[in-house]
């Protein structure tokens, strides 16, 4: 099954994308970013349907209530999350975004945004991320 699978990938853009994310990094190396505020940040991703945001409110109210006060708790989740955070929205930052992969949209615009918020992360200067699936 290896060898039937070897020859329907596309070997050249698999090497281009490799190259590119090489050069985005050595990129992001050489800025230099202040670490704003002086509490540690804590992150939790689920960039996926509203099901998964549903599951994961335990935990996440587990996590506001230990750690809200001594750091700042990020939720990376889709436009969804706002409602049914609604109690946590004031101890937590809840960042809004639908993953390409979640939506079936493989659009140059989705993967766009997708590397700017790669990049909105980084400035962030994440000590604990968490995925949660």
């Amino acid at each position: 099954m290896k060898f039937f699978n070897r020859k329907k990938i596309n070997w050249p853009l698999i090497y281009i994308s490799e190259l590119f994310a090489i050069f985005v990094r050595f990129f992001l190396g050489l800025l230099k970013f202040n670490k704003k505020g002086g509490k540690p940040c804590l992150m939790s991703v689920d960039g996926f349907l509203i099901g998964d945001t549903v599951l994961l409110r335990p935990l996440l109210k587990k996590i506001v209530e230990k750690y809200a006060v001594t750091h700042r708790v990020i939720f990376v989740s889709g436009s969804h999350a706002k409602l049914i955070m609604r109690d946590l929205v004031h101890e937590m930052e809840i960042l809004e975004f639908q993953f390409p992969w979640a939506t079936y949209n493989y659009s140059m615009s989705s993967f766009k945004k997708l590397f700017l918020l790669w990049f909105k992360l980084y400035r962030l200067k994440i000590d604990i991320a968490v995925e949660c699936r």
